[in-house]
């Protein structure tokens, strides 16, 4: 199961994975994603929230990447992923590292540490 949700107020792009994510949902997660990018403002924030994800499949993966390509395209400016999990947080510092590095990027353990660094201009 996902979410996605926008923001206006703080031109945050908001998203959720929990459980398990297997490909044919990481493809609908990816186009709910792209079909909101356009009411994103450049210099948005993205605050990604693995805290109750289990570790993704490899073709999840390939969309979350292709989701992350199409942010850097509407011009996304920092990004904070929150998860409690050693294998997630692997996982996804592992993606990320490897993705296009075209803003900043942290992990953290709460929702408010996230917002905190998020908020900083």
């Amino acid at each position: 199961m996902y979410s996605v949700r926008y923001d206006a107020g703080k031109n945050r792009l908001f998203l959720k994975i929990d459980g398990y994510l297997p490909g044919e949902e990481a493809v609908k997660f990816r186009e709910e994603i792209e079909a909101t990018l356009p009411q994103t403002k450049p210099g948005f924030t993205l605050l990604v929230d693995l805290s109750t994800s289990k570790a993704l499949p490899p073709e999840s993966t390939v969309e979350i990447n292709k989701a992350r390509s199409a942010g850097v395209g509407y011009g996304i400016r920092k990004g904070a992923l929150i998860t409690n999990s050693a294998l997630v947080k692997m996982q996804a510092e592992r993606t990320m590292k490897h993705a296009e590095k075209s803003f900043e990027e942290l992990s953290f353990t709460t929702v408010e540490e996230a917002e905190a660094f998020l908020d900083v201009v």
